[in-house]
């Protein structure tokens, strides 16, 4: 509401984005030519970018890897009945805003924080219980429309995109269930009850619905199968919802009503180190797994391979990038989104070799997820229980 708007973290990322505009010019940079990238939230909060009036002119291409805003959970639903829960839980009001801040600023952060896993009831899912919003007016408002709103009304900034996602991003959140038999047996029981948080969709379908929406993505991915007979499926299932679909229809969209160009790549190197999964449980490309590729960094599963294809992966990868930032991109190898529609064109990253291939697929996954009905990307939501 008007008293704590919200999107302080976007809107921190807009003043450091102002500062570079203001000041790269001095580190040997060009003012005019401001490249966004990110993943997972990092790729959301470029798509967000994007899509800000605020933020128009600051830059002139984003990247967005394995996040966007059209997936389930870049937008928070019932934002203000969770910050009511919240409050009371700390002992706090929970009536008047201002006077459940002043409350709040009282407390520990760690007791805040804590009180973050009366929304996630399942493992840890849904895992972004909080984050961006849609603002109530305000001089100060990021963002004041639902993004597809922004997008089907062609107000967003129309730049050059470049879309990705990896081939088996549901490894994240899926790989601890998949890896863990007690998880599976559970998620088997109580299927209907924890797929809404595995999910996302607690909020946006209605308690009445959520029975017949549980089967029938049950039996679109699982068919009669017990998850633990199935686990490639739930990755798949998960990946979708949570990643793939929104990714390729932020994509679409992008490329369908807007004249720069859009691209898109799916990561499918199966390098000798990953992420979020052993290889022994499924052997996949997980979310955050092209990263290593990208950058000199030691990740939490260590550094790229020193094998000569992962070198070449990585050559691939940055050179890929480099083209699209200095709109040097091969058009006659890789053209933009806009001549594979309806279909969804992408290169596949599978080697670091020019025979990745262009693929154009017209797959019935999205019309699937898009015909269950989840009020999501509009006005009014549902309000389910907390």
């Amino acid at each position: 509401d008007s008293i704590v708007p919200g999107n302080n973290g976007l809107k921190d990322q807009l003043l450091a984005l102002k500062w570079v505009k203001r000041n790269i010019k001095k580190f040997g940079g060009n003012p005019n030519r401001i490249s966004l990238a990110g993943t997972s939230a990092g790729g959301a909060s470029v798509h967000y970018h994007v899509l800000s009036p605020r933020t128009k002119g600051l830059f002139t291409h984003g990247i967005i890897m394995s996040g966007a805003v059209l997936n389930p959970w870049p937008v928070t639903e019932n934002a203000l009945e969770k910050a009511r829960r919240l409050s009371g839980e700390l002992g706090c009001p929970t009536e008047n805003t201002a006077e459940m801040v002043d409350c709040l600023r009282t407390r520990p952060a760690d007791h805040i924080v804590g009180k973050s896993k009366l929304f996630i009831p399942w493992v840890y899912n849904p895992f972004t219980p909080f984050g961006p919003v849609v603002e109530t007016p305000n001089p100060s408002a990021f963002i004041q429309k639902e993004p597809l709103d922004i997008i089907l009304s062609k107000e967003a900034s129309d730049v050059p995109l470049l879309f990705s996602y990896t081939a088996d991003e549901g490894l994240y959140p899926g790989g601890e269930i998949i890896k863990n038999e007690k998880l599976l047996e559970e998620l088997d029981s109580r299927w209907t009850e924890l797929l809404p948080h595995l999910l996302d969709y607690n909020f946006t379908i209605p308690q009445t619905r959520q029975k017949e929406v549980a089967d029938k993505i049950k039996s679109f991915y699982l068919g009669n199968n017990e998850a633990k007979r199935v686990r490639g499926k739930i990755i798949q299932m998960v990946g979708d919802r949570l990643f793939a679909v929104g990714i390729r229809e932020s994509a679409k969209l992008h490329a369908e009503l807007y004249q720069s160009p859009s691209y898109a790549y799916v990561f499918d190197f199966k390098g000798p180190e990953r992420g979020f999964m052993d290889t022994h449980i499924h052997d996949g490309v997980s979310h955050g797994d092209d990263l290593a590729y990208l950058f000199k960094k030691d990740f939490p599963w260590g550094p790229i391979g020193s094998d000569k294809e992962s070198k070449r992966v990585s050559h691939f990868m940055i050179d890929m990038w480099m083209n699209f930032i200095t709109d040097s991109m091969d058009t006659t190898t890789w053209p933009d989104l806009k001549q594979s529609l309806p279909g969804f064109g992408y290169l596949e990253v599978k080697s670091g070799s020019a025979s990745n291939l262009i693929k154009v697929e017209t797959s019935d996954t999205e019309d699937f997820w898009r015909e269950l009905g989840f009020q999501e990307n509009v006005k009014e939501r549902l309000h389910s229980e907390l």
